[in-house]
């Protein structure tokens, strides 16, 4: 069994890069913050889902995610790719220059938060590679060299929170 995370802020980082999505952003930051992210995302995301005959469960940070066995991850992931295009969140967030500059700055802040509570983060991309779609996804990369357990999310999320 592996646990899959869906989530609007992760999204919305990988989006910008064009290799994941996320919600279209207001040309002020909104509800959504820094980000732009639609708070309904979650739940919007949990009930398309469940539409669709999976059950997921919402995380503290906005998200979503299921424990799923491998050889169901190709569907699991249709079924997010179509439920994202549902909602729009399958198109890219546009930024305006103040919000990229205070995004970063938020991004770089939760690194050495992440850091200084023992995680290796890969390096931090420039502010103008990170305007120009750099990958930058500090959360993910946690759980993806599986630094960060799926059950201590939420404990790191509250001390270093996604802006």
């Amino acid at each position: 069994m592996r646990q899959v995370f869906a989530a609007a802020m992760m999204g919305l980082v990988l989006g910008m890069a064009g290799c994941a999505s996320a919600p279209a952003a207001p040309s002020e930051p909104g509800p959504g913050g820094l980000t732009g992210a639609d708070p309904d995302f979650a739940t919007n995301m949990q009930s398309c889902l469940a539409d669709a005959g999976w059950d997921v469960d919402v995380t503290s940070d906005g998200g979503v995610q299921i424990n799923i066995p491998e050889e169901s991850e190709s569907a699991y992931d249709a079924a997010v790719h179509d439920c994202e295009a549902v909602f729009g969140y399958d198109k890219p967030v546009v930024l305006t220059d103040a919000q990229y500059g205070k995004l970063y700055v938020a991004l770089t802040e939760m690194v050495e938060c992440l850091r200084d509570s023992g995680f290796t983060v890969a390096g931090i991309p420039s502010e103008q590679a990170f305007r120009d779609g750099a990958p930058f996804d500090p959360y993910g990369e946690l759980l993806e060299t599986e630094q960060l357990a799926p059950a201590d999310f939420d404990k790191v999320q509250t001390r270093c929170p996604q802006p």
